[in-house]
């Protein structure tokens, strides 16, 4: 019997990717000679294999017409799930038990997968003062507004000058009814001659940063060089945290590190 610790799997909302269990073996297996369960942890049935044929009799409506396994890689010890039309309430952890006959039937594999789903439908907008561009000096408040994100995002502003960070004057983060979050922040700042601002959601499980920049004057400054220091510090970031866990697989690497939160 072989078991493997809890593993760590990450799916995109919406996505096909499968939640993968895979058993070394020198032979093939006989699809008539095996059983294959998938439930979750509070033993709710997702899919079943019995004898070389699918059995949804028992399978939990939650999942009716949503899985498959792969029957031309069944035999190779390849018994991963694909499971469709992924919403967040398939965050759950998986146990996969593969059953062989010789002559009994007897576990040859035991896994447990921890899903986890998360989501970044949309790009951050920031608005500035509608007409002309301010003078020199005023005040302005500007607007940062996300949705769909999950799991729970962090915003944050900076100065496109320089990569430091701004502090808002407001942010707000809540839960909308289809478990995803909003973000809604606001920035008050004295404009300069030289001023562009960016708000950046920053989505830790799926180590993606989004960042939209906002020019408060009519001096230019080109989105290029904002670009490049944003993916600087990024990069920065990332190198601080190589030492200190490695990535939960090849589906979920580690996030890095945030800086202060604002």
């Amino acid at each position: 019997l072989r078991k493997k610790i809890p593993n760590l799997q990450l799916k995109i909302l919406n996505d096909r990717e499968p939640i993968r269990v895979n058993h070394s073996s020198v032979e093939k297996f006989v699809l008539s000679n095996l059983r294959v369960f998938w439930q979750t942890k509070d033993n709710s049935v997702v899919h079943t294999l019995s004898s070389g044929h699918e059995n949804v009799s028992q399978q939990s409506i939650n999942f009716r017409n949503r899985t498959r396994l792969f029957q031309d890689k069944l035999e190779d010890g390849i018994f991963s799930l694909l499971l469709l039309n992924v919403s967040l309430r398939d965050e759950n952890t998986y146990h996969c038990i593969v059953q062989k006959k010789d002559p009994f039937f007897q576990v040859i594999h035991k896994e447990d997968v921890v899903l986890k789903i998360a989501a970044n439908n949309s790009q951050p907008v920031l608005r500035g003062p509608l007409g002309m561009s301010p003078n020199i000096g005023e005040e302005v408040t500007l607007n940062c507004s996300y949705s769909q994100g999950y799991p729970k995002p962090k915003v944050y502003w900076i100065d496109g000058k320089d990569n430091s960070s701004l502090h808002p004057s407001e942010a707000e983060i809540i839960q909308d009814t289809d478990g995803t979050y909003s973000v809604f922040s606001t920035l008050k700042i004295n404009t300069t001659s030289d001023v562009t601002v960016g708000c950046i959601i920053e989505n830790e499980l799926l180590q993606q940063n989004q960042s939209k920049p906002l020019e408060l004057t009519k001096q230019i400054i080109s989105p290029v060089l904002f670009e490049t220091i944003f993916i600087c510090r990024a990069r920065c970031l990332i190198d601080k945290c190589k030492d200190k866990v490695e990535p939960y697989s090849t589906h979920c690497s580690l996030w890095p590190q945030s800086h202060k939160q604002l």
